[in-house]
C-alpha cells in the first residue's frame, strides 16, 4: 500500500534522510511528494574526481547516521548507491530515494518487530513480503549478495551498499561492476 509506505517513511525525521511532504493519487498512479534537495548526487561529483579521505569520511558518517535512523525504524534503504545520495548547497548529506524500502524481514520473511511495534505480521502482509523478497531489486553494482539471489533483507544490506558507495567515493572506481548485467552480478556474488 503506497499510503501505508509514504507514512512509514514520512516518520524517518532526520536531518540527513530527504523528507517527504505528501502523496498524490490519480486512478491507479501513485507519486510521493519528496523534498526538493539541491546540489550535486555523490555520482555527479565522482564523475569529476573522489573525495579526498577526509571529506569522505565526513560524508560516510553523515550516510551512516541516515541508515542508522532509517533501521531503527525497521527500514531498509534496498538501493543505497551514489546517484541516491545528494550533497546540498550547505555541504551536508542527504539520502534520496527509499522508493525499493522494505521492512526489515527475518530469514522466514517477516518483517522484525521494531521497538516500537510488538504486534505480529497479518498473513497477507507477510505473504505479500515473501512474494517481494525473490524478486532483485535495487541497482546491480551495490545489491548485496542475499539481494542479489532474492533473499529475505536485514540492515546488514544496507551495511554492504554503504561499503560499496564508500569504496567509490576513496577510489572513484565501481567495486563490482562487471561488462554486463550478469557479470556484475556474479562478481557480487563471488565476493
Amino acid at each position: 500500500n503506497v499510503q501505508k509506505e509514504a507514512e512509514l517513511l514520512a516518520s524517518l525525521q532526520h536531518p540527513n534522510i530527504a523528507s517527504i511532504h505528501g502523496v498524490e493519487h490519480n486512478n491507479q498512479d501513485h507519486a510521493i511528494i519528496l523534498e526538493y534537495v539541491d546540489g550535486q548526487t555523490l555520482d555527479e561529483h565522482m564523475k569529476q574526481r573522489p573525495f579526498p579521505l577526509k571529506e569522505a569520511l565526513r560524508l560516510a558518517s553523515s550516510i551512516c547516521h541516515a541508515l542508522e535512523a532509517a533501521h531503527s525504524k525497521g527500514i531498509v534503504h534496498r538501493d543505497l548507491k551514489p546517484g541516491n545520495i545528494k550533497i546540498n548547497s550547505r555541504n551536508e548529506i542527504k539520502v534520496l530515494d527509499f522508493g525499493l524500502s522494505t521492512l526489515i524481514t527475518d530469514l522466514h520473511g517477516f518483517p522484525l518487530a521494531t521497538a516500537s511495534d510488538n504486534e505480529s505480521p497479518r498473513e497477507e502482509e507477510s505473504s505479500s513480503l515473501l512474494s517481494q523478497t525473490a524478486l532483485i531489486m535495487g541497482t546491480l553494482p551495490y545489491l548485496s549478495p542475499e539481494q542479489a539471489r532474492g533473499r529475505p533483507l536485514d540492515q546488514r544490506s544496507d551495511i554492504w551498499s554503504f561499503g560499496c558507495v564508500l569504496f567509490e567515493m576513496l577510489t572513484g572506481k565501481c567495486l563490482f561492476q562487471g561488462h554486463d548485467p550478469v557479470e556484475t552480478l556474479s562478481n557480487t556474488l563471488k565476493a
